[in-house]
Parts: C-alpha cells; sequence; structure tokens
C-alpha cells in the first residue's frame, strides 16, 4: 500500500494463529543504510532515504530499498512498522513484508495495510526471520518522497493471509498535502525511539533529487558509502544499532553480566560499549543489527577493543570476544579467543560432520590498551573456497588461510548461514570478573571501508 502526504505511516502485519503461545516483544531500529545489491534509485542524503534519478514528464522515478533480513529473538508471528517520513504532494512510499517459511524460503512479499483502515497485512505462517523493503515513488516537478526512520515491532496477531504487496510500484490516488511545507533542516533524526504507534510529522521540504555517484577511483582517499554496509557509531547511537537480544545476557553466581554504554577509555568525547563479565558468567554479547552472512559473501571486520584491567588472558579454557556463529546451535566455524596471552583465531568444534578445529596466533593481547583488529572472510562451505586474512594494528598476520571445516557450515534447507557477534562469550568455570570495551565496530565489502578514519 502507498500512502501521501507528509505522514507517519503505521503498519501491522500478522500472522496465523498457531503461535499466540509464542514470546513478543522486541522493539528496534531499523538501519536505513543503502548497501547495493537489490537495492535500487535510492539515495541516502541529509540523513533520509531518497530517489536518486527524478521523474520526468513521462516516467514516474520509483525506487527500492531492500533492508537486512531480522531474525528476532523469538519466532514472531506479527510485525508492527512505524514510518516517519516526508511526502511531497505526488509522492508516496510504500511498506512490504515478507518472512522465510518453514522450507527456508522466502514468503511473496505482503503489502502492508493502513491500521486505520481495513485489517492488517499478514505472513502466511510462523516465521524465524523476517525482511521489510521500502518502494519509493517520485513526483512531478522533480520531488522525492524522503524516508527519515523506520520503527519495527515484533508482536501477535491472528488475522487471516494477506495479498501478496503490488510490483512493480503503482501511481498514488492519495489527495496532495495542502498545507505549505515548513523551512527546511537538514538535521537528521534523532536516536531516541517512538512508541510504536505515536504520530510523526517531519518538517523537510520537497527534495531535488540528486546526481547518481560514480564509480570510486583508485585514488578516492575515502571508499564509496556503498562498500561500509553497518558501523556501530556508538557515539552518536548507543546501542541504537545492534539488536535487541536479551538470550546473550546470561549466567553469573549472584551478579548477572552486563553490557551498556560508557565513557571510551581515552578517548575524550567518545563513547564505547562496555560488557561486564562476574564469575560464572557465560555470555554478556551484542549481535550488529546487519544482514545474515552466506555463501560466497566477502566482508570486512573491523573491531577496535580494550580489556579491562584484571581481564583473565590466560584463563585455561575457552574464552571468545567475538564469533562468526552458525545458524542453530554448537561452537562456530569462526571465533576470536583469548587465551594464553594472545588473540587466537579458531573455531570448528561445532562442525555437523566432526571437529575441524584449528588455532592461529594474532598477536599480544594486553589489558587496559585499544587494539585493532580487521578480518576478512569469504564465507563457504567448501574449505577450498572459505578464506580468512586477519590484521592487526594495520599489520597483517594471518594470509589467505583455508579453514579446515570452511568458514560455514553445512546445515538444514534454506537455513546455511552465520551472523557476527561481538562481546564475552567465555566457560562459566572462569572465576575471574572480566571487562570488554568495544569502541568501533563496522562491516563492509572493502578493507577501506572499515578502516577509514573515524568520524
Amino acid at each position: 500500500m502507498l500512502l501521501g502526504g507528509s505522514v507517519a505511516l503505521v503498519v501491522a502485519l500478522g500472522l496465523p494463529a498457531v503461535a499466540l503461545a509464542l514470546p513478543t516483544g522486541e522493539t528496534w531500529g531499523a538501519e536505513l543504510a543503502i548497501a547495493g545489491g537489490d537495492d535500487e534509485n535510492v539515495a541516502l542524503v541529509n540523513g533520509a532515504v531518497r530517489l536518486v534519478d527524478p521523474s520526468t514528464a513521462t516516467r514516474r522515478s520509483t525506487g527500492v530499498l531492500m533492508l537486512a533480513p531480522r531474525r528476532p529473538a523469538a519466532a514472531t508471528n506479527a510485525v508492527t512498522a512505524d514510518l516517519t517520513a516526508d511526502l511531497p504532494p505526488g509522492t508516496a512510499v510504500g511498506v512490504d513484508v515478507r518472512g522465510i517459511r518453514s522450507d527456508g524460503t522466502w514468503s511473496d512479499w505482503v503489502a502492508a495495510g493502513d491500521t486505520a483502515a481495513g485489517p492488517p497485512a499478514v505472513l502466511p505462517e510462523t516465521t524465524n526471520e523476517v525482511q521489510v523493503r521500502l518502494r519509493l515513488l517520485g513526483g512531478p516537478g522533480l520531488v522525492s518522497p524522503a524516508v527519515l526512520r523506520l520503527w519495527l515491532a515484533t508482536s501477535v496477531s491472528r488475522t487471516a493471509p494477506s495479498a501478496a504487496a503490488p510490483s512493480p510500484i503503482p501511481p498514488t490516488t492519495t489527495p496532495p498535502r495542502t498545507t505549505p511545507p515548513a523551512a527546511p533542516t537538514t538535521t537528521p533524526p534523532t536516536a531516541s525511539a517512538p512508541p510504536v504507534g505515536s504520530t510523526v510529522v517531519s518538517t523537510m521540504v520537497p527534495i531535488v533529487p540528486t546526481e547518481r555517484p560514480g564509480p570510486a577511483t583508485s585514488t578516492s582517499a575515502t571508499a564509496p558509502a556503498s562498500e561500509l554496509l553497518w558501523s556501530a557509531d556508538v557515539t552518536a547511537q548507543g546501542l541504537g544499532r545492534f539488536k535487541d537480544t536479551p538470550h546473550n545476557i546470561v549466567g553469573g553466581k549472584g551478579e548477572k553480566p552486563t553490557v551498556g554504554v560508557v565513557d571510551a577509555s581515552g578517548s575524550p568525547g567518545r563513547k564505547a560499549v562496555r560488557m561486564t563479565m562476574p564469575a560464572g558468567g557465560t555470555r554478556a554479547e551484542v549481535e550488529p543489527n546487519v544482514a545474515n552472512l552466506l555463501e560466497g559473501q566477502d566482508r570486512f571486520f573491523r573491531l577496535s577493543v580494550r580489556l579491562a584491567p584484571g581481564f583473565p588472558t590466560d584463563p585455561r579454557t575457552w574464552q571468545a570476544i567475538t564469533q562468526w556463529k552458525n545458524d542453530g546451535t554448537g561452537s562456530p566455524p569462526l571465533e576470536i579467543r583469548v587465551e594464553d596471552g594472545a588473540f587466537v583465531l579458531g573455531g570448528g568444534f561445532g562442525h555437523p560432520g566432526g571437529p575441524k578445529t584449528f588455532r592461529l596466533p594474532i598477536g599480544a593481547a594486553p589489558v587496559n590498551r585499544v587494539v585493532d583488529l580487521m578480518v576478512h572472510v569469504r564465507f563457504s562451505r567448501d574449505p577450498a573456497q572459505g578464506v580468512v586474512d586477519v590484521w592487526t594494528g594495520g599489520q597483517q598476520v594471518i594470509t589467505a588461510f583455508h579453514p579446515p571445516g570452511g568458514t560455514l557450515y553445512p546445515g538444514g534447507t534454506g537455513s546455511m548461514f552465520s551472523y557476527w557477534k561481538i562481546g564475552i562469550y567465555r566457560d562459566s568455570e572462569i572465576v575471574d570478573p572480566a571487562g570488554l570495551e568495544v569502541s568501533d565496530a563496522r562491516v563492509g565489502t572493502s578493507a577501506r571501508s572499515v578502516t577509514a578514519s573515524r568520524p
């Protein structure tokens, strides 16, 4: 469904009644990042998603932004979307959702309905993973809709399935806005979340689409924005760019592990994510809000970490600070551990065909000092194709390593993927408390996209 006018759009997506007993209630702000791939004719300009190529006298300009798939903390049977956008006369934005079916394939796209009129849109079955797309329609006079913010939440519903979303985007029939636009603003939206279902009206005026950026050259000092897929940006966003996954805080004998935002040590004016682990604790982790990691993908990961004073760097048992976790249970294909006073690349113990472990030292793991780690992974179940490279402090220390079990595990139909987790994950027998500070984390398709200077 497409809506015009300067409005906040609220839509609900329900699933069959079979899942009514499932846990509910996860809310997150969608990362409106332009990552290429399936995105079409959209750009992020002054904090808003807009069309790149304008409409002409004979053609309405359209664009599509595909958001990264999301795995909620529990299976869900409904999703609510709260969209804030400026829609000049003749423009519109559509919101669609789909879910992973039980056979591992995506369902058809379902057009989100307006909660003020008609039943909610409904997916065909309960799902453990959802994906949202935005469809933008330009108006006459070179104007574009401007999508500012999108909040999503899981809930429950037992409404009958809805019809699939239309494609391509049809022209809007919504009457144009009758009130004049307010003065222009270039202030990006704040990171605080409006309550789902609230009404927020933007103050942006019609936007003339920007020119399509040209290809990057070898002399470019910085990477194109499309190469940087995700950045924690803790100073501005806090934990807003991580998934809400309370199951990643586990254990502790009396005292519980914690995850929070603090002033970054030794970096005035900057923030960091701090994980604390008491004796007997198991997990204090966060999960970046990025798409699952799939066969054939090349990704670069940047992580700036500081082990707090007293961190047990020689625990005599397993202790990870980041892992590229396989779908399902068991030890991951790839992880970085702290042991024997060093950062160590390891993994493979949980391979479905039996342990295929490895251990490669990365470098010393000092306490109370920031260490920059960069990891390049080509994800593949084939050990001949799966590759890992590692840098620390700007120096490459592991080159073209092929893990014996691959960089992905083989699994069930349509569900073979990994995802990135950051934080302390360790044996509950470790009695020493630990603290880990993460001041920077990024994911990109090139080394330069994750190593460029921070803003």
